[in-house]
């Protein structure tokens, strides 16, 4: 996305190996391309806090000496290492853009430059690889696809073993696909691309330790890649969504099982509806 907007050319991709230390890969890099500015996702260095710690101090460092502005993608804002090195990294310059809005994150973050709530961008090459690949896909069946593609954890585990035995009391099937780890990029497309329907939600989990906050519905992949893929999407609220998608039009949301189960029966039951939501969804 950032190629289709600055040019190809103007765009490198810094590619870290897992096996080896970070920061002397982050280190050979910026020296070795001088970048203006850096989009750093905060997931990729050091999962400890005492490696981070130091890491992010060397990062900021390094980035202030050689005049690199940084922009941290803030995936789980409420993630509290990950929140802490965002807000380092851009301490004196740059800018961070997170999957929560921002009214909210602000709060308890110590700067006013961040920006949400971001969904995820989608490049035109992947746009064109798509029509391409929806073009070519004949339905082999009147019954509609519903499917869930995530991780698993709780409260999502069981708000969608509810919705699934309800579904299957009326006679439809939903697929959980719970092994996103484990499925390849084009797989993950497939399954987008071969559904009539993606159902997904939009919390976040158990209090936990390392994070705090959970209970803000923040956006997830599944809101833009579905829409760019072409397939209806239900999906839970996100706070600062209503921005860019509007409920009953784009997709249509839910904040209860009995509305999540409503809302894909009506989709099932109603051919004309189905095809209004998918095809508006994947307009916008």
């Amino acid at each position: 996305s950032a190629g289709d907007f600055f040019g190809p050319d103007h765009v490198i991709r810094q590619v870290i190996d897992r096996d080896i230390s970070y920061f002397p890969q982050f280190r050979a890099h910026q020296r070795h391309q001088n970048p203006s500015l850096l989009i750093i996702d905060v997931r990729t260095p050091t999962q400890s806090w005492r490696a981070a710690l130091l890491e992010t101090f060397r990062m900021t460092h390094l980035l202030l000496r050689q005049g690199i502005t940084p922009l941290v993608v803030l995936t789980d804002a409420y993630y509290r290492r990950h929140r802490w090195q965002a807000a380092v990294l851009t301490a004196y310059r740059g800018s961070v853009v997170t999957f929560s809005a921002k009214e909210i994150v602000q709060k308890i973050f110590p700067h006013d430059r961040i920006a949400g709530a971001l969904f995820m961008p989608i490049s035109k090459k992947r746009l064109n690889w798509l029509e391409e690949q929806k073009s070519q896909r004949i339905k082999t069946t009147p019954i509609p696809k519903i499917t869930f593609i995530g991780s698993m954890y709780s409260p999502r585990e069981e708000f969608l073993d509810l919705v699934k035995t309800r579904l299957a009391n009326e006679g439809i099937n939903l697929e959980i696909n719970g092994d996103k780890a484990g499925t390849s990029n084009d797989q993950y497309w497939d399954k987008l691309l071969d559904a009539d329907i993606i159902l997904t939600t939009t919390l976040q989990g158990p209090q936990r330790s390392y994070m705090d906050w959970v209970w803000v519905r923040q956006a997830v992949f599944r809101y833009s890649e579905t829409l760019a893929a072409g397939s209806a999407l239900v999906a839970g609220p996100v706070d600062g969504g209503n921005t860019y998608f509007d409920n009953l039009r784009d997709f249509l949301e839910f904040q209860s099982v009995d509305e999540c189960v409503n809302a894909l029966l009506l989709l099932a039951r109603d051919p004309e509806l189905l095809e209004a939501v998918r095809s508006q969804g994947h307009k916008k």
